[in-house]
């Protein structure tokens, strides 16, 4: 069955079927995770309004709450997930410290900092209100531990940007699958998408382990404008915040040769 949600925001749920009907696009994706161990919603156009929007409101929503412990956000650098896991869970960390979870990961282009800041700060209110039958919701990190420290050519970056798929494959895995919980898997186009029926590599790989799966794409109607986050994309030393250009990615060292 295929669901076309209704809105501004269309969701697509991968079934059998090719039924199109609306559905509102919290309930849909809640009513996925009553029959899935994963829900991997295809993050189609970084920057999404009317997406980051509905993934606000499923943070706060009761459903998720009760049947969903994990988010993982394939942007993430991993080298920070335990300053992550105390942000979430109430610790004063300043959001300054916290910017280099997603400005210092292997993003195609500037991250703007205001809808990461908005999504950490939703998973972080929802714990903070945590009531009864409420599960305790982690942001996983999604990306490699790259220390930037050590990236200085493009060949240091070839042991990470190729292998971003068995990366996040070897993250859930470890972080979900191996504790026997429930995710919401974000990442962006294409790493979701069933091709002719066929799953993804990521899906693949996951439904080997004994995971059940459902694939969840979006899009917005072609008749409406698509509104994009304009968030700061340069810092004041004029720095974007993408910090890796290897196989054409956008430059953020000067000295990144």
């Amino acid at each position: 069955m295929r669901l076309r949600l209704s809105g501004a925001l269309l969701l697509t749920i991968s079934c059998e079927a090719q039924e199109i009907r609306p559905s509102d696009p919290v309930t849909a994706l809640n009513k996925a995770f009553s029959t899935h161990q994963l829900v991997l919603l295809d993050d189609y156009l970084h920057g999404n309004v009317q997406e980051h929007r509905v993934l606000l409101s499923l943070i706060h929503s009761r459903s998720f709450s009760r049947e969903v412990s994990n988010i993982v956000l394939e942007g993430a650098n991993s080298l920070y997930q335990r300053l992550v896991d105390r942000y979430v869970a109430g610790e004063n960390i300043p959001i300054e410290q916290l910017e280099a979870v997603w400005r210092n990961g292997l993003a195609i282009g500037p991250v703007a900092d205001e809808p990461e800041i908005e999504l950490f700060q939703a998973v972080r209110t929802a714990n903070r209100t945590n009531s009864s039958g409420r599960t305790e919701l982690r942001i996983v990190c999604g990306k490699a531990a790259v220390h930037w420290d050590d990236v200085h050519t493009r060949d240091d970056l070839q042991r990470f940007v190729p292998a971003r798929d068995r990366n996040y494959i070897q993250i859930v895995q470890e972080q979900i699958l191996a504790k026997h919980q429930k995710a919401l898997l974000y990442m962006g186009a294409l790493h979701f998408r069933r091709i002719q029926g066929k799953p993804s590599t990521i899906e693949e790989a996951l439904q080997q382990t004994g995971a059940t799966t459902d694939v969840v794409l979006p899009g917005t109607t072609l008749l409406a404008p698509i509104t994009m986050w304009t968030g700061v994309l340069f810092d004041g030393a004029g720095h974007g915040y993408c910090r890796c250009r290897a196989l054409g990615f956008k430059r953020y060292k000067p000295s990144l040769n």
